[in-house]
């Protein structure tokens, strides 16, 4: 766990960073919100992060698993991190409670659903951080799941990923 630990402990910031695609499937067009997120916590541009989510779209209804295992891959070979989530089943004063309690002054990527559908938001403690949307569409509730995803970057020294 301690290396786990020396790697947030180095995010004292992150770069405030839009997404460079809404998410209009109708125009063939893939948000990168989660990628951005990813982004702004490693200090990198978006496109930096290769965008599986429109690489894999179209592909049947859940492609999740597929674009974190390619993501995860380049992760681990460009940054030394991947990327791990865990579900949480809570409203969202609920989920303000669980972050300030357990993810104390760490920054987690949190899958909710927006006001355009499912959607990534970067949160540290209680604070909303950074919504990296292009429109601030925020977070407005569960992901069509039931489930708020809570989602960290971990030295892959600790995952076997």
């Amino acid at each position: 766990m301690a290396q786990f630990w020396i790697f947030q402990q180095r995010i004292n910031s992150m770069r405030e960073q839009k997404q460079l695609y809404r998410h209009i499937p109708e125009q063939r067009l893939i948000g990168d919100c989660w990628r951005t997120c990813i982004a702004c916590i490693l200090d990198v541009a978006p496109d930096t992060i290769p965008h599986y989510y429109e690489m894999f779209w179209g592909q049947g209804e859940v492609i999740s698993d597929k674009v974190h295992e390619a993501t995860n891959k380049e992760l681990k070979k460009s940054y030394g991190v991947v990327f791990v989530e865990t579900p949480l089943e809570a409203t969202y004063e609920q989920l303000r409670t669980y972050l300030k309690h357990y993810y104390k002054d760490m920054y987690v990527i949190v899958g909710c659903n927006s006001k355009n559908g499912g959607h990534s938001v970067i949160m540290k403690n209680d604070d909303y951080m950074w919504d990296p949307a292009i429109d601030n569409s925020g977070c407005v509730g569960p992901m069509d799941d039931g489930y708020y995803w809570i989602g960290l970057l971990l030295s892959n020294k600790i995952c076997a990923v």
